[in-house]
């Protein structure tokens, strides 16, 4: 499958059985069984693709099963994504989707994810922070970090992006399957032996949430399923960073397992 789009494969205006909805995209069952992921972002789209095959490759039971993406609008055709009614053990599928991300840094889908790192994160926050005031003091402290570091002593690391308890289920079959990888990338970690790494990257990781909110294209937006919302969520994601920002100055420690 090449193109939705132009050829009208995948049916996206079909009467769908259930449907679970983000104001960044949906997931939809259709009636014969499969089911359709539609980002705001192609390229976001395009990306998890890209992921799902990888990962299917050695985790068929824990992620869905891709049978088709459209390149120009990034829409996911997918198998396998049975919800059962009893949630998976959380901690189990943390260490789960840590091993997935640690597969993922030597598959063929690394070179597809988008690479983060306080210098790419700083130049983001600088130029947003132009036109929104509140995102200039966590500018600041995240080109502080990226001059401040020896960067050369750091190393990349995948993260999913978005792991939270909504993101996790227990498949039909009884397996952990773990969904959206649509916010998945490389990022620059610094090394596990500082007093601030989980810190540090958690921020980096709020930052990088941030920059996508903010760098919203007009297309992107109209595609939005429930753009009202998109002003909520920037404010929710600047107060996450701010708290994080307060914390990281006070050094207090977070669990290294903030980077997924």
């Amino acid at each position: 499958m090449t193109s939705c789009c132009d050829a009208g494969t995948l049916e996206l205006d079909a009467v769908f059985l259930s449907r679970r909805s983000t104001p960044w995209s949906f997931l939809a069952r259709k009636h014969s069984g499969e089911w359709i992921k539609v980002s705001a972002s192609p390229v976001k789209g395009t990306t998890e693709a890209a992921v799902l095959r990888a990962l299917g490759q050695r985790y068929g039971g824990n992620v869905p099963r891709v049978l088709g993406a459209c390149e120009s609008c990034g829409a996911i055709e997918m198998a396998d994504v049975g919800i059962a009614a009893v949630a998976p053990d959380f901690e189990h599928a943390s260490m789960l989707c840590a091993e997935m991300c640690r597969f993922l840094l030597g598959s063929a889908a690394f070179g597809a994810l988008p690479l983060v790192s306080p210098e790419s994160l700083a130049q983001a926050l600088s130029s947003i922070a132009r036109t929104d005031s509140r995102l200039v003091e966590a500018a600041a402290r995240v080109k502080g970090i990226a001059e401040a570091s020896s960067i050369e002593d750091w190393t990349t690391e995948v993260i999913h992006g978005d792991f939270h308890r909504g993101n996790v289920h227990r498949s039909l079959a009884g397996e952990i399957v773990i969904l959206d990888w649509s916010d998945s990338a490389r990022m620059l970690v610094p090394p596990r032996s500082s007093a601030t790494f989980g810190l540090t990257c958690q921020l980096m990781l709020q930052a990088k949430g941030l920059c996508d909110l903010f760098e919203a294209t007009d297309v992107e937006l109209a595609r939005l399923h429930d753009p009202q919302h998109l002003e909520l969520l920037k404010h929710s994601a600047t107060q996450a960073v701010t708290t994080t920002l307060v914390r990281l100055g006070a050094s207090d420690p977070v669990p290294s397992t903030v980077v997924r």
